[in-house]
């Protein structure tokens, strides 16, 4: 039996399996190398699979211009801080609310599954924004490299952030609907494979003035992931549509625009993504 800070006590009960720490540590490592590594084959080698020496890492984070390269830039975090914000105000703004299955205590959740209309939403500002030359449509091709090690920097940050508070002070939310009595941390030994796995089913904030909290996992994975995997697709083929390429080391966009330059398979590709995106939105399973 364990207590809340508020005195109840409740007897929490650690569920699952616990994998070597070592095959974790070496996803979260070897996973985002693994990226960099393919990008960096796409960019500097026109896709062509190349030896990862040490010169490629060095040329992939320094050599590369600025937005290509594989290092944080002030442009992509404050992109990505906007962008959070931007999908956090259509989750709380937009109505839509939908009930989720029972937890394993009984409750059941609300969501607002809102989804499309934050879609259409935000591809609207996105397309005025364009539209308007206040954004260049192929920012994100011109700032994947910053824009993957600052999202990487970013996630990690927050990973961190829900262990401490929800793992590690889990007596802080045992009196919410959304625990349950495996959530939190049982081992600290168990450090690497808790972050990992994560420590709570439903990591949720803003009991106390929403009627539907944020719920951060639901929210990470289809707001700031799917609609994001959108945009990017999109933002990837107005590079090809303005022939975007490097050109002696630095980013080169042609003024004129040509569909020809965009393979049919880029628009099948992109069009199968945003079916699957809005299928989600609209009838996913919470």
């Amino acid at each position: 039996m364990a207590a809340c800070h508020s005195g109840t006590r409740i007897e929490r009960v650690q569920a699952g399996f616990v994998v070597d720490s070592f095959v974790h540590l070496g996803c979260m490592v070897g996973m985002p190398l693994a990226l960099y590594y393919l990008y960096g084959c796409t960019v500097m080698h026109q896709g062509r699979l190349v030896a990862p020496t040490t010169q490629f890492w060095l040329d992939l984070a320094f050599k590369l211009p600025e937005g290509l390269a594989v290092r944080p830039t002030v442009t992509a975090f404050m992109s990505l801080v906007v962008w959070m914000l931007g999908q956090a105000a259509l989750e709380v703004l937009l109505p839509a609310i939908k009930t989720g299955a029972s937890l394993k205590n009984g409750n059941k959740l609300s969501y607002p599954m809102n989804g499309c209309p934050a879609f259409l939403v935000t591809h609207a500002i996105c397309f005025g924004l364009c539209w308007t030359g206040v954004l260049r449509p192929y920012f994100v091709w011109a700032n994947m490299g910053s824009l993957m090690a600052t999202a990487a920097i970013i996630s990690t940050c927050v990973g961190t952030w829900v262990y401490i508070d929800f793992g590690l002070c889990w007596q802080r939310h045992c009196k919410t609907h959304e625990f349950e009595e495996d959530c939190g941390v049982f081992d600290l030994t168990n450090a690497i494979s808790d972050f990992w796995h994560g420590v709570t089913r439903n990591p949720r904030l803003f009991h106390s003035f929403k009627n539907v909290p944020l719920d951060l996992k639901r929210f990470w994975m289809t707001r700031i992931g799917l609609l994001l995997w959108a945009v990017c697709n999109e933002s990837y083929i107005a590079a090809m549509y303005y022939d975007c390429k490097l050109v002696e080391g630095r980013p080169k966009c042609s003024e004129e625009g040509d569909w020809h330059k965009v393979p049919l398979l880029a628009f099948l590709l992109a069009v199968c993504q945003v079916l699957r995106v809005l299928e989600y939105q609209a009838h996913g399973q919470v």
